[in-house]
Order: structure tokens, then sequence, then C-alpha cells
């Protein structure tokens, strides 16, 4: 009885939190494999013709689906456009007030695409 309570100095070791177990190469492949998925993220967002041009915010919804159907309407008219969720991961949800999925443009083609986002809300009251 007395001698579960006591601690090998084996089972202290495998106690020990794992962070500071890593190894050199274990530390690097995981910062390795952040920066990928931060570059991956990255590529979702398409680069501009210079790379400077800002993109703005075009719409608005809480449903992630409206969002991918705006976004392939403007694309099928030739404005590129992007979708950027956000889903409360902690509950997942995917609508409602904690589900917005915006839908960003180009900053020069924000017109034209403002003007073809009311043709699609006039398409959709019909």
């Amino acid at each position: 009885m007395y001698a579960s309570r006591t601690l090998s100095a084996s089972h202290r070791r495998r106690s020990t939190p794992r962070s500071w177990m890593l190894s050199g190469s274990a530390v690097q492949s995981r910062s390795l494999r952040s920066a990928s998925s931060h570059t991956e993220r990255a590529a979702m967002c398409p680069p501009s013709e210079n790379d400077r041009t800002p993109w703005v915010l075009l719409y608005t919804t809480n449903t992630l689906w409206e969002a991918e159907i705006v976004v392939g309407y403007l694309r099928s008219h030739g404005i590129e456009a992007v979708v950027v969720p956000q889903v409360d991961s902690s509950r997942a949800l995917t609508v409602g007030s904690l589900a917005i999925a915006k839908v960003y443009v180009p900053s020069a083609l924000y017109m034209e695409a403002a003007h073809l986002l009311e043709e699609y809300r006039l398409q959709q009251r019909q």
C-alpha cells in the first residue's frame, strides 16, 4: 500500500511534460508544420496583379454556403473573390451569429462586384 504512493524514478521521468522531452529535430518539425499550414492559409487568398491591391469586404452572411454561392456567381462573371469563414470552431456551429462568412474582392473591382451582387439579389427575390 505504501509502495504504491512512492513514485519510482522511471515513473517520474515518464510524467515529465512532453514539451521538455522534445528533441531539437522534433521541435523543428513541429515549427515547420505550423509554418506550412500558415502558407496554406495564405494560399487561399489569391494574389492580385501586383500583390499590392488591397482586398475589401463586399458581403457578409451567416451561412457559409450562401457566401460560396455569391463567390461562384462573381467568379462566373470574371471577378475574383474569396470567402473568409469565421466559424466558431469550439462549438462547430455552421449557421447563426457565431458562423459569419465574409466575401472579399479586390478593391479595383469593388464597384463592378457590388453591381453584380445587387443583380444577384434581385434575381433571388423574383
